[in-house]
């Protein structure tokens, strides 16, 4: 399993956006599992993100998602803010990614968690179309 954010960003807080950058394919719940939580990662207001010269989320938006422009950003920013609002709602809640690919059906955990809360632990923040 990846790491979130690369110890090389140094901030009082951690960005949620970079961690999504960094981990393009986790899903919340996997967020959740290496420590994320409301009290110590942040995401900041759309313009820090659509004016910042930064060149670890330059490289990063060029890496992963193919460019970095304005659009590009805005874009970005409402999948990824969408997600956040999100993870901060669950982010207590009990259970584990389900992908389809770690558990089975016939999991006990998948068995035992509401589907609302299922759909909610497995959102990717990239691949988010609407929620």
């Amino acid at each position: 399993m990846a790491v979130a954010q690369p110890k090389s960003v140094e901030y009082e807080k951690k960005d949620f956006l970079l961690n999504v950058l960094w981990n393009p394919t986790f899903c919340l719940e996997d967020f959740r599992e290496v420590g994320l939580t409301s009290r110590n990662t942040e995401l900041r207001p759309m313009n820090d993100y659509l004016t910042s010269k930064m060149t670890e989320l330059h490289s990063q938006m060029l890496k992963v998602v193919g460019k970095d422009d304005y659009n590009t950003r805005k874009i970005v920013y409402k999948k990824v803010a969408a997600s956040w609002r999100v993870f901060k709602e669950i982010q207590y809640a009990g259970g584990t990614c389900y992908n389809g690919y770690s558990y089975g059906y016939e999991s006990p955990k998948y068995k035992n968690t509401s589907l609302e809360l299922r759909h909610k632990l497995s959102i990717v923040p990239l691949k988010l179309t609407k929620y």
